[in-house]
């Protein structure tokens, strides 16, 4: 080891620069390389931190006669898919997450506002996403609107402790008070299922409102039987126009992180579709576009 340190140190006398950038340079190779790793980890990793994770899957509507395709459903659909189809183990709606406003009240009656990200799910959500409770009971949540479920560190940034199970949060608008029946050890960062505020999804018995996200419960030898029941004729029944073409798909959810490109600063749909075609102009002809309303898309060849 001595022989080897007196030859270093004589190189780096005799070739100070020419040793010195290539120390930097190595330095910098194997920076490279460690944010390449973390990055390659984070993608591989993606929407795989449940415990369900390789049996949870997502739906996707395709309507051939215009080419477009959503991930949305209505709430009885799915139910529908529970009932008729033994394959299917359970299912989730969520409503996309939005940052909102809530407060906490101080001890002389004032507020103090924190913006969290807030998501409305049903009362199967625990049977789906199976959530780490590490405080208070899942028993009988997100059956009404007056309890909540958060994370540990929307906790701790809130009231300073994760102890916070009997608390109560206010909704910033009308001041509705809504008590913290549960807290839940934080999904890994790279999940679409965001950390925040969980809470009640009312029920929507209105059949054309298509704007809930589906989870189902499946086992994956089991998608492609599933697939074939949501196709037949016998299952879909007369559905829409007569001269509308659809076609239904299960995917695994886990493969959502993996095919899709994430598109920021868009508003709405029409603007997104714009952004795929004015800066995407090598997408062939035909290639269906797949528009999700929390700003991601997704391209079928």
């Amino acid at each position: 080891m001595k022989f080897l340190w007196t030859n270093f140190r004589s190189l780096l006398a005799k070739f100070r620069t020419a040793s010195l950038l290539n120390i930097a340079g190595l330095a910098v190779a194997l920076a490279v390389a460690i944010v390449v790793a973390i990055q390659v980890k984070w993608d591989f990793t993606y929407d795989r931190g449940y415990t369900n994770a390789k049996r949870i899957f997502t739906y996707e509507r395709y309507q051939q006669t215009d080419g477009t395709a959503f991930m949305t459903l209505n709430m009885q659909w799915p139910q529908k898919m529970l009932d008729e189809i033994p394959e299917v183990e359970a299912f989730t709606l969520v409503w996309s997450p939005r940052e909102m406003p809530v407060d906490r009240m101080e001890a002389d009656g004032s507020y103090v506002q924190y913006r969290i990200n807030h998501t409305p799910v049903r009362a199967d959500f625990f049977k789906v996403f199976t959530p780490e409770i590490i405080a208070g009971e899942t028993t009988g949540l997100f059956t009404a609107d007056d309890k909540i479920m958060i994370s540990r560190k929307t906790a701790e940034k809130i009231f300073g402790t994760a102890n916070v199970v009997g608390q109560t949060l206010y909704n910033h608008e009308d001041k509705k008070p809504v008590t913290i029946a549960a807290v839940y050890e934080d999904f890994p960062e790279n999940q679409t299922i965001k950390n925040g505020i969980f809470s009640y999804l009312e029920y929507d018995d209105r059949e054309g409102n298509y704007s809930y996200n589906p989870y189902f419960l499946i086992d994956p030898a089991s998608a492609d039987k599933v697939e074939e029941i949501i196709n037949s004729a016998a299952f879909i029944g007369q559905e829409g126009r007569p001269d509308e073409t659809r076609s239904y798909t299960v995917y695994p959810y886990a493969d959502f992180g993996k095919e899709t490109g994430a598109v920021t600063g868009v508003a709405d749909e029409s603007a997104l579709k714009g952004v795929v075609q004015n800066h995407l102009p090598h997408l062939e002809t035909g290639c269906r576009t797949h528009v999700y309303d929390r700003g991601f898309v997704r391209f079928f060849q």
